[in-house]
């Protein structure tokens, strides 16, 4: 796979990468945590095919003294916090389809991959644009409680969802993740569900386990 390219497209700044030969089968969208950046979820694409091209945006939302960003802020009160997940969830979603129209990539199948606050947005645009991306691979995140009603299964039926969470997360606690899966497979998402006995990271067995999930999401 080429090297990633930092580029910007209407106003937003991303890192790429693009297949060496041809047109990607797939396209993932890997989205950063509270304080990261474009640059931050590279080291999740490690060992995935060629055939992806991986597509990294910046946060729209500048990190009071600090050089990362994020999608929300989290000092907000709740139920701002949400409003403002959901804007940002949006104004995500609506950046992605332009650029897919631009680069002529619409018809290829979109994969998600997110870590931490990222793994929220990924949830979210799960279930706000229902059916239009494949599977969201989530790790160390959560669903906020007032986005537990999109959970249905007219908008999850046919998702599918990797989710990853240690035990000893303090950021954002593993009952968190533990309902989230419950409430996906009771709507009827097909969740597969990797628990380590670590903090607010991805363990080897989980990273693993997630290549291979998305590796195998192209047959």
């Amino acid at each position: 796979m080429k090297d990633p390219q930092t580029e910007v497209f209407n106003g937003v700044t991303f890192k790429t990468k693009r297949p060496p030969n041809g047109k990607p089968k797939a396209i993932l969208v890997m989205i950063h945590g509270w304080t990261g950046s474009e640059t931050s979820t590279w080291i999740l694409t490690e060992g995935l095919s060629e055939d992806f091209m991986i597509i990294a945006p910046r946060g729209f939302h500048k990190v009071d003294n600090h050089s990362g960003y994020g999608w929300a802020d989290v000092s907000l009160p709740q139920d701002e916090l949400w409003e403002e997940y959901q804007r940002s969830t949006h104004t995500l979603f609506t950046w992605l389809m332009a650029f897919l129209v631009d680069n002529d990539l619409v018809d290829l199948p979109l994969l998600l991959g997110g870590f931490s606050q990222g793994a929220m947005i990924s949830y979210y645009l799960m279930l706000l644009y229902p059916g239009r991306f494949r599977l969201a691979s989530c790790l160390a995140g959560a669903i906020m409680p007032q986005a537990e009603t999109l959970i249905t299964p007219e908008r999850v039926r046919n998702a599918r969802f990797y989710i990853a969470h240690g035990t000893r997360d303090k950021i954002i606690p593993v009952h968190r993740a533990r309902r989230a899966v419950q409430l996906l497979q009771q709507a009827g998402a097909d969740v597969t569900y990797c628990e380590s006995d670590i903090g607010h990271k991805a363990s080897p067995e989980c990273y693993a386990n997630l290549i291979r999930f998305l590796n195998n999401s192209l047959d």
